[in-house]
């Protein structure tokens, strides 16, 4: 069985940076953004590279998550540079990595990485938008592609060049775990993800109510959250 570490462990052993934007559409409505999140074993880098960038190491493994949720940037002083609609995809590559606050799918994350002995990790998402309410979420993913494109997803054909950046891994065989959950209303972005990911070694706990759509890392309830650890563990 798994040793469930708790997060106060993790958080010595690992540390959190996140790569955030603003998208500014012709409302003047600020869509609060992150591409990519990095998890790196402390010892890893020491010290950790500044500025910290997307091309300062390739990854042991790549999560593919829904969205951000709440995740914040926590560093002093930050603020989320403004690209306006339709705005240049290639400035996302180019984007300032910052501290950022773990979230408790982060920690789960951080558990599979002490057991793998990772250094580190990358976590992307079917879309950028930072929104915490499912349902909100859907919405505002609907509203985006209808009035602008689907450049909020990095799957989008928009964002190639940045795609194929992030997806450099550290071994042909290193593995992409997917984690987005169950709600069918993700299924247009993951059809996106997953032809992407045709020729990549991906692992995930199919969900029994579609082929495309993965368990999510982090349930509710601990039980829950060691089951889903035990059965990757076992997948990896």
């Amino acid at each position: 069985m798994l040793r469930f570490l708790y997060a106060d462990e993790l958080k010595n052993i690992f540390t959190v940076y996140g790569s955030y934007y603003d998208l500014l559409p012709d409302d003047g409505k600020k869509i609060k953004c992150r591409n990519i999140l990095e998890i790196f074993r402390r010892s890893y880098f020491n010290p950790l590279p500044e500025p910290l960038s997307l091309s300062s190491s390739q990854p042991d493994s790549i999560f593919v998550m829904m969205n951000p949720g709440s995740s914040e940037p926590r560093q002093f002083g930050f603020r989320e540079p403004a690209l306006d609609l339709p705005g240049d995809p290639g400035e996302l590559s180019l984007l300032e990595m910052v501290f950022a606050k773990p979230d408790v799918t982060q920690y789960q994350v951080m558990r599979i990485m002490a057991e793998m002995k990772w250094d580190h990790v990358r976590v992307v998402n079917l879309s950028d938008i930072r929104e915490p309410k499912s349902l909100k979420f859907f919405k505002q993913v609907k509203e985006f592609e209808n009035n602008y494109s689907d450049v909020h997803t990095v799957f989008s054909q928009l964002r190639s060049e940045e795609r194929g950046r992030i997806f450099d891994l550290k071994e042909e065989k290193s593995p992409v775990i997917l984690g987005w959950g169950r709600d069918k209303s993700l299924l247009p972005l993951a059809e996106k993800a997953l032809k992407f990911l045709e020729d990549f070694k991906t692992k995930g706990i199919v969900s029994p109510g579609h082929p495309e759509l993965y368990s999510h890392p982090s349930p509710n309830l601990q039980k829950a959250k060691i089951e889903w650890l035990e059965d990757i563990f076992e997948q990896l």
